[in-house]
């Protein structure tokens, strides 16, 4: 099985996504990662 993301990135995508404000595709294209990837750690 592969590992998750690590602690800090969590944090991060959760600041972002919560006090930031950032939709879930704004995150995505940040972070080069699926919208789906987002949506199952928010």
């Amino acid at each position: 099985m592969k590992p998750g993301p690590d602690l800090s990135t969590i944090y991060r995508i959760a600041r972002y996504y919560y006090v930031d404000g950032l939709s879930q595709d704004q995150i995505a294209g940040k972070e080069s990662v699926s919208r789906s990837q987002i949506s199952r750690l928010v």
